[in-house]
């Protein structure tokens, strides 16, 4: 069965344990699978599939804020530039 990102999404705001670095069972394994089972059970999926999608969506968020962030800096970049061409 297949993950409904939206429904994701909706529900892994409320299990820190799984997302968050800064949270103090983020190192427990034991809570994270807890509340990866809990988050499958509210998602209809199993828990191999959830992690799959939890996965490839923490990645491809990575990799667009790392191109944003690097189009701001080029931005920013040749604007000084050209104000100093001027």
């Amino acid at each position: 069965m297949s993950v409904q990102i939206k429904s994701l999404i909706d529900h892994l705001q409320s299990f820190p344990a799984i997302w968050d670095s800064n949270d103090e069972c983020y190192h427990r394994r034991d809570v994270r699978d807890k509340q990866l089972e809990e988050l499958a059970t509210l998602c209809n999926a199993n828990v191999l599939d959830l992690k799959k999608k939890y996965n490839s969506l923490r990645t491809r968020f990575r990799k667009v804020g790392k191109c944003y962030v690097l189009s701001l800096y080029i931005f920013v970049y040749e604007n000084k530039y050209c104000l100093l061409l001027r």
